[in-house]
C-alpha cells in the first residue's frame, strides 16, 4: 500500500480532490497537517543520519518544481507558498538540530531553500520565535530572467525589473526573513546545449551587484563533465569573478584568450564579437532549441527588446 492510499489526507487539496506527484513535479503535501511534517522530518533525520546522505553538510530543501500548493483551509491560513515554505523549513531544521543535540548527528547540517518560481516572492508575516538563521539560508534562482540585460536593469521591463524589484522585496521594508543568501544563475542551463551563448558581460555587471547586496554563497547550473566548448569562457569568468568582484574584464579576458588559445588569441577573440561590437559578446537571444526540436516550431528564439 502506498502512503497516498493509506494516507489520502497527507496530500494536496486541489479542486476539492486530493491529489499525489509524480518525481519532482505536481501538487506538493498538505504542510498544515501535522503528522506529514512529522513523517516528513523522521525520513530526512534517518538519511542523514544513517541512510544515502549520512556525509552531507548541506540539505537542499526543495518542494516540487513549480508545484501546485493544498488548497485546504488549515493551508491557507498559513499564508502564501513563501510563508509555507518557510514552516516548512524551520520544522526541518528543528529536526535536524534535536538530532545534533542528540548526538544522533555528529555534524552540523545547513538547510538551504528555495526562493524560486512561486516562493520568488519575500515572507508576507513574521517567521517563528526560534527560526534558525545561522544554518538555514535561502537560494535565489531567477528562473525566467533575461540574460541580454543585468538582473537590475530597469529598462527589462518584460522581465528583469520585476524579477529584480521582487528580490530586492527580501531585503527592504518589514524584512521578515533576517538570513543569508545563495545567488544562484543560470548561465550553463542545458536549454543551450553547447551552443555560442555566452555570458562576460552580464556577468561582469551581476556579479558585483550581487555582492553588493550582501550575498557571500554562489550557485549555478549546470556544472559540464564534458565537451565544455564555449563553457569554458563562462566557467574562468565566473571563476575569477567569485575570486574578486572587481577584476578587470579587459585583463581577464587578454589572460584567457592569450594563456588558451596563444597565437591564435586575436583571431578567436573577435571571433566571438556580437555584431554591435564590444570586448567579448553574449547571445542577445533567448534560445529555445530543445523546445524547438520536441515542437517542430521554425521560431529558434525569442528576442527582449532593447
Amino acid at each position: 500500500m502506498t502512503y497516498f492510499e493509506a494516507h489520502p489526507e497527507w496530500y494536496g487539496l486541489i479542486g476539492g480532490q486530493r491529489r499525489t506527484f509524480k518525481g519532482a513535479f505536481g501538487v506538493n503535501v498538505c504542510s498544515s497537517n501535522p503528522y506529514v511534517m512529522t513523517q516528513l522530518c523522521r525520513r530526512i533525520v534517518g538519511e542523514l543520519a544513517e541512510g544515502d546522505w549520512r556525509d552531507a553538510s548541506i540539505l537542499d530543501f526543495w518542494v516540487l518544481d513549480v508545484g501546485k500548493w493544498c488548497e485546504c483551509d488549515r493551508c491557507r491560513a498559513l499564508g502564501t507558498p513563501t510563508d509555507r515554505l518557510l514552516l516548512m523549513v524551520h520544522q526541518v531544521r528543528g529536526a535536524v538540530a534535536d538530532a545534533e543535540r542528540q548526538k544522533r548527528l555528529k555534524r552540523p547540517v545547513t538547510v538551504f531553500f528555495p526562493i524560486y518560481a512561486e516562493t520568488l516572492a519575500a515572507p508576507t508575516r513574521p517567521l517563528p520565535a526560534g527560526f534558525d538563521y545561522e544554518r538555514t539560508i535561502g537560494t535565489l534562482f531567477p528562473i525566467h530572467r533575461c540574460y541580454r540585460h543585468a538582473l537590475d536593469d530597469g529598462d527589462c521591463q518584460e522581465t528583469n525589473a520585476g524579477i529584480w524589484k521582487t528580490i530586492l522585496g527580501w531585503q527592504t521594508g518589514e524584512k521578515f526573513y533576517r538570513g543569508g543568501y545563495v545567488m544562484g544563475e543560470y548561465y550553463n542551463v542545458s536549454t543551450t546545449k553547447s551552443l555560442p551563448v555566452l555570458y562576460t558581460k552580464v556577468m561582469a555587471h551581476d556579479i558585483p551587484l550581487y555582492y553588493g547586496q550582501g550575498m557571500r554563497h554562489f550557485h549555478y547550473m549546470h556544472v559540464p563533465t564534458s565537451l565544455p566548448g564555449f563553457k569554458r569562457l563562462t566557467d574562468y569568468t565566473l571563476a575569477r569573478l567569485l575570486w574578486n568582484p572587481q577584476v578587470s574584464m579587459e585583463s581577464l579576458l587578454d589572460e584567457y584568450f592569450r594563456d588558451f588559445y596563444g597565437e591564435a588569441a586575436g583571431d578567436m577573440r573577435k571571433a566571438l564579437r556580437t555584431p554591435r561590437g564590444g570586448h567579448v559578446g553574449y547571445s542577445p537571444v533567448e534560445i529555445r532549441p530543445a523546445e524547438t526540436l520536441q515542437t517542430g516550431s521554425t521560431a529558434i528564439a525569442t528576442r527582449c527588446s532593447s
